[in-house]
């Protein structure tokens, strides 16, 4: 059976992939298609035969290269984690990893109602409590943003913006969609000239500098990394913006003064829940009233928010340690507490899903910089990993991401 070279992904992308050789025999039917109730998996096993595992409802169809046996034992054991640490320590490959992800992503349900998924939760709950070091894991939210601006200059686009683009077609270029995010922000927080914007949560500065510059505005931003401290500052001083941009090295907890509006792009999804609603009311009491938030936010699907809190991810285990994504009925209900009247939302999750497909070309190109900063491969896997991870979970919409607009009350 020969296996499209250009088969669509969830997003109705082509997507290029290493077909069977033709010189190959018949992939044989295995006896795991339980373990898929939607789409297609073709397997590569390790010593070379083929294996197809298909469900019986459409859906994603992906594939999947087994470099040593006990993969499957290894997923019983320590369940979504361990299927990137897998990768990472090079247990499996795939043409393309997002696609696998998906079709991981878009089964996992299914999968968890059957016998071997109800024995995996409490099998995996243990052996989780068990792994309290992680072997490559990021230590702190600080040590993520200082892994170096070198490192993150390689992959995201001349702003250095870490967060979605807002793209209106799929061939527009990552710069076009950043600058788009930024205007909306803008425009949802109405900044005008002379007014004095509070931001929690730099980056690398360029949405400070956008709102100085476009805007006419001073800003006064907060972050907790020294690294991008530093590049916002040079930032702001190079667009000729320097006196009007203040850059803190402070946590949120530290915000004094009183604003005009306010903006924050995908800084409250890095904290624990319990300090979600100290967060937002810190914003609204730096706030004047009718002052303006304008909040980007990843979001977890309603129906998937309660298993997200009891159960750590691959995201949190090894890249954002410490982070939590809320649910939009959570945002809502603790904004509400906060003071804030929720004015509307507007759901850019298909966009990151773009994003971070450019992201992981970019990542991928840098292969040989990366490694001359002196990343290890399984490092490098374990990015490649997480921007698939990321992606596959935009594109099923287990994750979204949302730019809503909140009036102080």
């Amino acid at each position: 059976m020969s296996v499209p070279a250009t088969p669509l992904g969830g997003d109705g992308r082509a997507r290029a992939r290493v077909p069977l050789s033709v010189a190959d025999p018949p992939p044989r039917r295995s006896g795991l298609g339980f373990l898929l109730r939607s789409g297609s998996l073709d397997v590569r096993l390790p010593d070379g035969s083929p294996w197809l595992v298909r469900g019986a409802q459409p859906g994603p169809r992906a594939e999947v290269l087994l470099r040593r046996p006990g993969l499957l034992g290894r997923l019983m054991r320590g369940g979504s984690v361990a299927l990137g640490e897998a990768y990472m320590d090079g247990w499996f490959d795939s043409p393309d990893l997002p696609t696998f992800l998906e079709l991981m992503t878009v089964n996992v349900s299914s999968w968890l109602d059957t016998p071997a998924g109800r024995l995996r939760e409490p099998v995996a709950q243990a052996w989780d409590r068990i792994r309290t070091q992680q072997r490559g894991a990021v230590p702190s939210m600080r040590g993520h943003y200082d892994l170096g601006n070198e490192f993150y200059a390689l992959w995201l686009d001349d702003s250095m913006a870490y967060s979605a683009g807002v793209f209106e077609d799929s061939d527009e270029t990552l710069e076009t969609a950043q600058a788009r995010k930024c205007r909306l922000l803008a425009e949802d927080a109405r900044v005008g000239r002379d007014q004095h914007v509070l931001e929690v949560g730099t980056g690398w500065g360029s949405f400070a500098v956008f709102l100085a510059a476009e805007r006419g505005c001073r800003v006064t931003t907060y972050t907790i990394s020294r690294d991008q401290a530093e590049f916002a500052r040079r930032a702001a001083l190079a667009a000729g913006v320097g006196d009007r941009v203040d850059v803190r090295l402070e946590d949120y907890r530290e915000i004094t003064g009183l604003f005009d509006a306010a903006v924050s792009v995908e800084m409250i999804e890095s904290i624990d829940e319990q300090q979600w609603p100290g967060l937002l009311q810190t914003v609204a009491r730096s706030l004047r009233p009718g002052g303006r938030f304008a909040l980007q936010s990843i979001t977890m699907s309603e129906r998937h928010f309660a298993n997200h809190r009891r159960h750590r991810d691959f995201v949190q285990a090894y890249i954002f340690p410490g982070g939590m994504v809320p649910a939009a009925s959570v945002l809502r209900r603790l904004s509400a507490h906060a003071g804030f009247r929720w004015e509307s939302d507007r759901e850019i999750g298909s966009s990151y899903a773009l994003t971070l497909a450019e992201w992981n070309r970019r990542f991928t190109a840098a292969t040989d910089q990366v490694e001359a900063l002196g990343f290890s491969q399984r490092f490098r896997r374990m990015w490649t990993y997480y921007l698939s991870y990321c992606e596959a979970g935009f594109r099923t919409r287990w994750i979204g991401d949302k730019q809503i607009s909140l009036v102080r009350t």
